[in-house]
């Protein structure tokens, strides 16, 4: 097949930044990026490091874009650093990132401890963040825990879907969980090998794969 080698893609096709003289930065220097969400309208980018997370704003990015664009055909030196909407802090490491699209100020946030998972309102952490600039962990009132009950699921949650009749799904380790529009977990399944991904088939129905290559359907 054909190796596509990303030096012949035209400038057109793409928004990389060839020369390292001119820069787009969506965080600090020390910040390390780990995952990338954009939401169901394409409108918010979230942005992850360990334990930090970032809002950008599309109109923003592409704004910067152009003008760092205009300063590479004229050959100037520029670096521009884009601010966050909004920037907290999560007590564990994060492993994976998910938006609701069902409810758009609603963010997902997995982690690497037993497979916690928290549902951030990110319009309540906004009106907290406001009133409490200096701080940067949300109060419990800013989102909602997500854990199997005991016993506790083993690895971090690494997939999660959003299902249209209001069912939330995750995989965790090798157990996958789903709770209800009222956080209520409905059920628990133990699958042959931890797992990989999801992907929702109808409104219910939702296909597994593991990490060894096995495939299971499952109405939820």
């Amino acid at each position: 097949g054909h190796r596509l080698n990303a030096n012949s893609i035209p400038e057109s096709c793409h928004n990389w930044v060839k020369s390292p003289s001119s820069r787009v930065a969506l965080t600090s220097p020390s910040t390390t990026i780990e995952y990338l969400a954009w939401d169901s309208l394409g409108a918010l980018l979230c942005v992850a490091g360990p334990r930090t997370i970032f809002i950008y704003d599309w109109d923003m990015l592409r704004a910067a874009d152009m003008a760092s664009k205009a300063d590479r055909q004229r050959q100037t030196n520029a670096h521009y650093q884009i601010p966050p909407l909004l920037q907290f802090s999560v007590p564990h490491a994060i492993s994976h990132l998910q938006w609701n699209p069902y409810h758009p100020d609603q963010l997902a946030v997995g982690f690497k401890v037993q497979g916690i998972l928290h549902l951030y309102q990110l319009d309540a952490v906004l009106a907290w963040r406001e009133k409490h600039p200096s701080s940067l962990y949300p109060p419990r009132s800013c989102f909602q825990p997500l854990q199997p009950t005991s016993p506790p699921s083993k690895g971090s949650v690494h997939a999660l879907l959003f299902l249209p009749n209001n069912l939330i799904v995750a995989s965790m380790g090798s157990t996958l969980s789903c709770w209800n529009s009222q956080y209520t977990l409905l059920w628990r399944y133990q699958l042959p090998a931890m797992g990989a991904c999801l992907s929702s088939i109808h409104a219910t129905w939702i296909l597994v794969a593991t990490v060894k290559g096995q495939f299971l359907m499952i109405d939820a």
